[in-house]
């Protein structure tokens, strides 16, 4: 099933019915975090329904703070489970600064910051071109200059290795500023244009 199909209010509904509570908040970034945890969650083998996923999320990976009812995955633990606060913020507002270095101060203290819930790693996404040109006489005759799938870096390279070498000092400078910042540009008798793959 698609993340597309937990939508924030359907996990906030799930959130207040789990911590029987209303006015619960939540950062749009973790509900990406969490409704993909119960994707994989609802694609077990045991696992009878979407609510009973969410449930079993919320149990090991999710907390709500004690002072402004924001979802966490990450935050502070105090003395194991009696609190949760989301930020320094929420923390200072029922603790004092000395009181929290005093109890933290030693390795084994039940307060401490911590997460429920690893953030995954962000996606990279290589965006693919290609480079077309034509040779100034019909401004709708473009022929690819390579069949190849480049990156924007590579597309740059595949133009400056077209252009003739006694053009090159005198214009590939200033236009290439220009192609780099419209995808396209006049270099001699050529007209280059950096295309992005499927558009």
């Amino acid at each position: 099933m698609s993340t597309n199909t937990f939508t924030k209010e359907w996990l906030l509904e799930q959130l207040e019915k789990w911590f029987e509570t209303s006015g619960i908040k939540i950062k749009d970034e973790d509900v990406i975090e969490i409704t993909k945890e119960i994707e994989e969650e609802s694609n077990g083998p045991l696992v009878k329904s979407l609510e009973e996923a969410a449930n079993n999320v919320f149990d090991s990976n999710v907390r709500l703070c004690g002072e402004c009812k924001t979802i966490m995955i990450e935050g502070y633990l105090i003395h194991d489970g009696d609190a949760y606060y989301c930020s320094d913020e929420c923390l200072y507002k029922n603790w004092t600064i000395k009181e929290w270095e005093e109890v933290t101060k030693d390795d084994d203290s039940s307060c401490y910051w911590t997460e429920w819930l690893e953030r995954r790693p962000e996606e990279t996404v290589i965006e693919k071109y290609f480079v077309v040109y034509n040779s100034m006489d019909n401004a709708h005759d473009f022929g690819l200059l390579t069949q190849k799938e480049l990156t924007f870096e590579e597309a740059l390279q595949e133009i400056k290795d077209d252009i003739p070498k006694e053009l090159f000092d005198s214009v590939i400078k200033e236009e290439l500023e220009h192609l780099n910042e419209n995808l396209e540009a006049e270099i001699g008798h050529r007209f280059y244009r950096i295309v992005l793959k499927n558009t």
